[in-house]
C-alpha cells in the first residue's frame, strides 16, 4: 500500500514537470513588453491626471463666481466693495482655499478675485495691463465689474464698456448714431447718455448689454444732455436748453416722466450735472458770472426746488467742467484746461491730480482710492486707471488693433 502511494506521487510530479514549457520568454519579448508598459503608463498617468486637472479647474471656477456674487452682496448692501475677510460672517461661512492648496488674492486694484493655479505664482507690484499676473495658470473673477465711455473712430462716436485691466471691449450703442456723455446706472445694468439722432441733443436708455433702448426727452428745438443717475438709480439729472439762449438743470425721473426745473440762473451755459454720494446735492457748471465756475444745489425737496439758490463754489482754476463726487462726498474732481485738479468741498481748495497733455473727464473708483479719466499723454485720446497716492497707472484703451487713431472720452465706473 505504501509503495502505490509513493508510485502515484511520483506519477503525478512527473506529469507536472512534462507539461511545463521548455523554455521561458526570449530577451527580445521581455523586452518589447517593457517598452509597451513604457508608454502605456504615461498615457494612463496624463489621462487621470488630465482628469484631477479638469476637476481642479471646474472647482476652481466655482469658487471664484462665489466670491465674487458675496462680493456684489455686499456691495449692495453696504455701498462699498469688500475685502476676503469682509465676506466672513456676512455672506460667507470661510473663505476657501483654491484646488491646489493656496489662498485666493483679492486685486484690489482692478477689483478682481484670483487663483494663481497649479504653479502658484503671483507678480506683485502690478507692471502693466498684460503682465499684472505672472502665472503658467491663472483664473479670475471681476465682481466691479466694467467702465463706460464713448470711443471716436473717424464715424459716429459710439458708447462701449470694457475691464477695468483693458479686456473685452464691447460696443453698446449703434453705429447709426452719435452717442455721448453715457452714465452707467448704480446697478450697471443700464446706461443713459445724449444723442443728436432726432436732430436736436435728447437724452436716451439703453441696457449696458445693447438692448431696450428708449427715448426719455423731446424737447423739439432745444437741447438735453449731460445726464447723470441718482445714486438710487430712480431719477436722471441732465441739462436742458429750451431754444431761449440759456440752459438750467433738471431732473427727471428713470422713465422720462416729472421733469422739474432745478436751476433759474439764466446762464448761456449751465451743464455737467453730478449727484452727491447720499442724493441731496447737486453738483454743477455754469457761467453766470462769465467763466464756467463749480456750484452746488439741494435737491432734498424738488417742490421746493424754486426757493432754493445755488452755491458758488469758487475755484482758483475756473473754467472748470466735468465734476465728479468722491464716494464720500468730501471731494469733486473737475477739469480746468489741461489738468484735471481734486477739490475739497469743505476747505474749498484745490490740489492738481494730472497735468501735462489734455487730461479730462475724471471719475472716482467707488473705494475712492483711485480716478479713470481721459489723456492724450499716449497719442491719441486714450483711457487711464490711477491711484490717488499715484503709485500706480495704468491704460486701459492701449494696445489694440482697432484703436490707433480713436479718442476714448467719457469714461465712467
Amino acid at each position: 500500500m505504501l509503495n502505490f502511494k509513493c508510485w502515484l506521487q511520483n506519477s503525478r510530479k512527473n506529469s507536472l514537470i512534462q507539461n511545463l514549457p521548455e523554455k521561458g520568454f526570449t530577451f527580445l519579448e521581455v523586452v518589447a513588453v517593457m517598452m509597451i508598459l513604457t508608454m502605456l503608463v504615461p498615457l494612463a498617468y496624463k489621462y487621470i491626471s488630465g482628469n484631477i486637472q479638469d476637476a481642479k479647474r471646474a472647482k476652481c471656477k466655482d469658487d471664484l463666481k462665489s466670491l465674487a456674487e458675496a462680493a456684489g452682496t455686499f456691495y449692495l448692501k453696504n455701498s462699498c466693495w469688500p475685502s476676503l475677510n469682509n465676506l466672513i460672517g456676512n455672506q460667507l461661512v470661510s473663505i476657501p482655499i483654491d484646488p491646489w492648496g493656496n489662498s485666493y488674492i483679492q486685486d484690489e486694484f482692478l477689483y478682481k478675485i484670483v487663483s494663481t493655479g497649479p504653479d502658484g505664482k503671483l507678480q506683485i507690484p502690478f507692471k502693466d495691463k498684460a503682465g499684472v499676473w505672472a502665472g503658467d495658470d491663472l483664473y479670475e473673477m471681476y465682481y466691479q465689474k466694467r467702465i463706460v465711455f464713448v470711443r471716436h473712430s473717424g464715424g459716429n462716436s459710439m458708447v462701449y464698456t470694457v475691464l477695468l485691466d483693458g479686456r473685452d471691449l464691447r460696443v453698446v450703442t449703434d453705429q447709426s448714431y452719435s452717442a455721448n456723455h453715457p452714465k452707467l446706472s448704480p446697478e450697471g445694468i443700464q446706461v443713459v447718455f445724449d444723442s443728436s439722432m432726432s436732430g436736436s441733443k435728447q437724452i436716451y436708455l439703453i441696457g449696458s448689454d445693447g438692448k431696450g433702448f428708449k427715448q426719455l426727452t423731446t424737447m423739439g428745438s432745444g437741447n438735453c444732455e449731460y445726464p447723470c443717475f441718482s445714486p438710487d438709480g430712480s431719477k436722471i439729472a441732465y441739462s436742458c436748453n429750451q431754444g431761449g439762449g440759456t440752459s438750467e438743470i433738471w431732473i427727471m425721473s428713470l422713465d422720462g416722466q416729472y421733469p422739474t426745473r432745478v436751476t433759474a440762473l439764466n446762464a448761456p451755459n449751465t451743464n455737467y450735472p453730478c449727484f452727491s454720494p447720499n442724493g441731496t446735492v447737486l453738483a454743477f457748471c455754469s457761467d453766470q458770472n462769465g467763466a464756467m465756475e463749480l456750484y452746488l444745489v439741494n435737491v432734498t425737496n424738488l417742490k421746493e426746488i424754486a426757493n432754493n439758490h445755488p452755491t458758488r463754489k469758487s475755484t482758483s482754476n475756473s473754467p472748470v467742467s466735468e465734476p465728479a463726487f468722491s464716494p464720500d462726498g468730501q471731494y469733486l474732481c473737475y477739469q480746468s484746461g489741461n489738468t484735471i485738479y481734486k477739490y475739497s468741498v469743505l476747505t474749498r481748495t484745490d490740489e492738481v491730480f494730472t497735468t501735462g497733455e489734455v487730461n479730462s473727464s475724471p471719475s472716482f473708483s467707488p473705494d475712492g482710492k483711485r480716478l479713470v479719466y481721459s489723456s492724450t499723454k499716449d497719442g491719441g485720446q486714450r483711457l487711464f486707471l490711477k491711484q490717488l497716492d499715484g503709485n500706480y497707472e495704468c491704460c486701459l484703451t492701449n494696445g489694440d488693433a482697432d484703436v490707433t487713431n480713436d479718442q476714448c472720452a467719457f469714461p465712467l465706473y
